[in-house]
């Protein structure tokens, strides 16, 4: 449930932007979000999860809150968002300054995202918690953020009026959220953490599926 709870409060992820990329989508307004989104992570992602906790736990378990709060490793989500960051940044120059590299470097980062994948997929397939072999109840509570954030976010942006191309964007990057966070998160807590690592390998199939 806490990975669950990281994903949901992490920022866009980089294929969102691929997406967009690929279905004619607004490429420039994705990027933005993805941008802002990262960087804004900073703070609004631990605040989330704080907030999170204190509305939720507190009220279904509140002996547990304390020490769900306490075992959450709040260093390793800094240190990983610092990374996410950096290398927002460092694209955006790298695009800027030498555009002419973008094509491999977008080859570079894509094959980097496949293997970061399976990563997540070789952790918990080694662990107790196989992807494939969990209960239907964890398959339904993974999709539904994927699908109200996309239907959601697609409600709000046809309210507002915006043009097909930027509900589009919006709709995706509202639904496809950075499962890395929560995978470097799962990955630092021993073997348990292993097991965990489920939730954001079935949580990216079902953006993959969705997307598609």
């Amino acid at each position: 449930a806490i990975i669950l709870l990281v994903i949901c409060a992490s920022p866009g992820g980089s294929y969102s932007n691929w997406w967009c990329n690929l279905i004619n989508a607004d490429l420039a307004l994705s990027v933005a979000m993805t941008t802002v989104s990262t960087i804004v992570s900073v703070a609004v992602l631990p605040a989330n999860i704080a907030i999170y906790i204190e509305l939720g736990y507190k009220k279904l378990n509140p002996g547990n809150a304390r020490e769900i709060s306490d075992s959450i490793p709040w260093v390793t989500i800094g240190y990983t968002l610092a990374v996410v960051i950096t290398a927002v940044v460092t694209g955006i120059a790298f695009g800027y300054y030498c555009p002419k590299y973008m094509k491999k470097a977008n080859v570079l980062g894509t094959a980097a995202g496949f293997v970061s994948i399976a990563m997540g997929v070789f952790a918990s397939s080694t662990s107790c918690a196989k992807p494939w072999e969990q209960p239907f109840l964890l398959y339904v509570a993974v999709v539904i953020p994927v699908i109200s954030g996309l239907f959601l976010a697609m409600f709000l942006s046809s309210l507002a009026g915006l043009p097909k191309p930027q509900r589009v964007a919006v709709s995706i990057e509202t639904a496809y959220q950075n499962t890395g966070v929560a995978l470097a998160v799962a990955l630092s807590q021993g073997p348990e953490g292993r097991a965990a690592a489920v939730v954001p390998v079935v949580y990216g199939g079902d953006e993959a599926v969705l997307f598609c």
